[in-house]
């Protein structure tokens, strides 16, 4: 889960390209994890089609696990989110 914050104006374009940043948490019980807590930090780029509750995302996000053990990690994510209105 993360929060995130969107800078429009970060990119000049006739397309709706943000910047967006956050905080947030990750969770992971798979793939040898048992369970690890970590804080995301997220940093990625958005495109908003115009007339469409959808975006699309790249995002880049270091992580620093703090259960079971205590490390850094880095994460990354190509998306496409629906907006509920």
């Amino acid at each position: 889960m993360d929060y995130l914050w969107h800078s429009f104006n970060a990119i000049s374009s006739t397309e709706r390209f943000p910047l967006y940043y956050g905080i947030g948490g990750r969770f992971n019980s798979g793939a040898g994890y048992e369970g690890s807590l970590g804080i995301r930090g997220v940093f990625g780029i958005a495109w908003f089609p115009h007339s469409t509750p959808i975006d699309v995302f790249l995002e880049l996000v270091p992580v620093l696990q703090v259960t079971p053990l205590t490390g850094l990690g880095i994460d990354a994510g190509l998306g496409v989110r629906y907006f509920f209105e």
